[in-house]
């Protein structure tokens, strides 16, 4: 078993690192699919994915 060290070593050398997908992640969009339109706030943003999905 590897540590955590090295799978996030692993992740970046291919570039698959998850902060850095397309979709916002599914969690977001389950919960988003239940809620009305109104106002959010995305704290700890990163690079913005769910606060475009939510916009």
């Amino acid at each position: 078993m590897s540590s955590i060290y090295e799978r996030l070593v692993e992740l970046y050398e291919t570039g698959q690192v998850p902060w850095d997908a397309e979709l916002p992640p599914p969690e977001v969009m389950a919960t988003l699919a239940h809620l009305p339109p109104g106002r959010a706030l995305d704290l700890g943003c990163g690079y913005g994915r769910a606060s475009i999905y939510m916009a």
